[in-house]
């Protein structure tokens, strides 16, 4: 069996792999939900004309920079954006009809990307109990049949892994160690779709670990 345990914040991408669990456990504090999709662009003409900084980009195919920061982004090319958005949002939304079937389908503000604390997204059967690691652990031991089972951390290599709860965040795989000029190699820091509750773009970084 597989438990899920949601601690400070498990919105968008991290509910999303919560679904995977058989059981999911959530803090009474966690906030949770946040299933919507947000792609982050920026229009950055003006102030790049205020430094007579002027992008030439040289292309084949007429999207083929759609949603560069330098260019405005036109009706047909915000219809193209907004058709791959709308196509993770279907999917986040099937993941979760599949994988929580005691969620109500007919609830589809739940899909809007508001997000809920802990008892409110057990009523809404997001989740299936509130409680702490300790509680997601020993649930886990229950349904394994295992009461004497001990827990095993897997971590990072430079995680000190004290306790269950000591990790590490995420760290980007660019790093200023290696100047490396390798196209792709900054893929991880280009704007993407999120699976992610935003309520400001500075978050994007945090959330990700970037």
């Amino acid at each position: 069996p597989v438990v899920a345990c949601l601690m400070d914040l498990a919105t968008g991408g991290a509910y999303y792999l919560a679904t995977a669990a058989d059981q999911i456990i959530a803090h009474p504090t966690t906030i949770t939900g946040g299933m919507g999709v947000i792609l982050n662009l920026y229009n950055l003409r003006d102030a790049m004309m205020q430094f007579n900084i002027l992008g030439v980009p040289i292309k084949a195919g007429p999207y083929t920079d759609l949603g560069s920061p330098i260019r405005e982004l036109d009706d047909q090319g915000r219809a193209l954006l907004q058709h791959l958005a709308d196509q993770y949002h279907a999917r986040f939304q099937e993941v979760v009809r599949m994988c929580r079937p005691q969620h109500d389908p007919a609830r589809q503000e739940d899909f809007d990307g508001r997000v809920f604390l802990a008892q409110e997204a057990m009523d809404r059967g997001l989740i299936d109990g509130i409680g702490y690691l300790d509680d997601a652990i020993a649930l886990a031991r229950r349904l394994a049949h295992a009461p004497q089972a001990k827990v095993v951390v897997l971590h990072r290599s430079y995680d000190a892994a004290r306790s269950v709860y000591a990790t590490t965040p995420i760290q980007p795989i660019q790093t200023n160690l290696f100047p490396l000029s390798v196209p792709g190699f900054d893929r991880s820091q280009l704007p993407t779709f999120l699976y992610i509750w935003q309520p400001e773009p500075t978050l994007e970084r945090r959330a990700t670990g970037r």
